[in-house]
């Protein structure tokens, strides 16, 4: 029985002695993989309209909230892909009646409408320039459109340690190519042609610079990141054992979870995130953002599938969840 057992014992030997280097090419596979999406930061964009109004004056406008998300791809701008998706109900010309009339169904029908999308098909290089040429639903109707656009910053690293992307386009719209005629009134009045500019600034969130500092309660990264790093048996009882806590001594948000999980995530520690983030999805099964982490961890170990499911249940859960779009679009199970 003993001699039986050498071949077993050795063949346990030889994987544990492989485990570590294996461990690293999983990592070094990821690492050069992976595909970098770039999230809006709708503080430092912009998305502005113009019209004429009466042929006299401008009226000019915005949309104070806008998601998206770019695929990006640095050394190959025409392999890169966008989904952008505009609240409706965020427009701001500066007049709260005239937002309101504008959100009514003489307009924009919000309620029917909540939201502009923009995904591009492809984008090409035109002259000195670049066009992305995607579809545009307004109000219900589709078409496609060429938005003509410059960088506004090539990828650079920003000042909080962020990679940072940004781009402007300008073009104009007809309101009448989306069954936007308004009333009869102001719709004479109101010029057909609207003028757009639209400025995104996208980011990479540099998650060794971020840490998990709360408000209330003490962070549990800083003890649970070392243990999950060095594939420490403890670390998952561990946090079991804090979100079974009653006690007010740690913090336990979504933020706790998204950000241990993703600094794990970024050191290619993908089974130790994949650890964090089911237990934040289960913690919290009703958000959006922890079922995007939890669909990034499945698809970076293979399992495109599982990553599908979680990320078309995530869009179901929030509509305007352009991350889970985009990567979606990308994934075929």
């Amino acid at each position: 029985m003993r001699k039986a057992n050498v071949p077993l014992r050795r063949h346990i030997s030889l994987m544990q002695a492989l485990a570590p280097a294996a461990a690293f090419v999983a990592a070094l596979a990821f690492s050069t993989t992976a595909k970098p999406t770039y999230i809006h930061d709708d503080a430092h964009g912009l998305v502005r309209f113009t019209v004429k109004l009466a042929g006299l004056s401008d009226v000019e406008g915005r949309f104070a909230e806008t998601d998206a998300a770019i695929t990006y791809d640095d050394s190959d701008l025409t392999k890169s892909t966008v989904t952008a998706l505009i609240h409706v109900a965020s427009i701001d010309t500066g007049v709260k009646e005239r937002d309101e009339h504008l959100c009514s169904t003489d307009f924009f029908d919000a309620a029917k409408f909540p939201a502009i999308r923009f995904q591009s098909k492809r984008i090409e290089k035109r002259g000195d320039g670049w066009v992305a040429i995607g579809d545009l639903t307004l109000h219900g109707i589709t078409h496609e459109i060429a938005l003509p656009f410059e960088w506004a910053q090539k990828k650079a690293v920003d000042p909080f340690g962020n990679d940072r992307i940004s781009f402007e386009s300008h073009f104009k719209l007809k309101r009448s190519d989306y069954g936007m005629p308004g009333p009869e009134f102001w719709g004479r009045l109101i010029s057909d042609e609207v003028e757009i500019l639209l400025r995104i600034s996208a980011r990479i969130y540099n998650w060794d610079n971020i840490n998990g500092s709360a408000s209330k309660g003490k962070s549990f990264i800083p003890e649970l990141l070392p243990l999950f790093e060095k594939d420490d048996p403890a670390a998952l009882p561990r946090l079991e054992a804090i979100q079974a806590a009653t006690g007010d001594e740690y913090n336990r948000g979504e933020w706790q979870y998204h950000v241990l999980g993703r600094k794990l995530y970024r050191h290619g520690k993908i089974n130790a995130s994949l650890q964090v983030f089911t237990k934040y999805a289960e913690v919290y099964p009703q958000s959006p953002q922890a079922l995007d982490d939890l669909a990034d961890a499945y698809e970076a170990l293979g399992d495109v599938k599982q990553a599908a499911v979680l990320l078309e249940k995530s869009i179901k859960l929030d509509p305007f969840d352009a991350n889970a779009i985009e990567n979606r679009r990308h994934i075929t199970p």
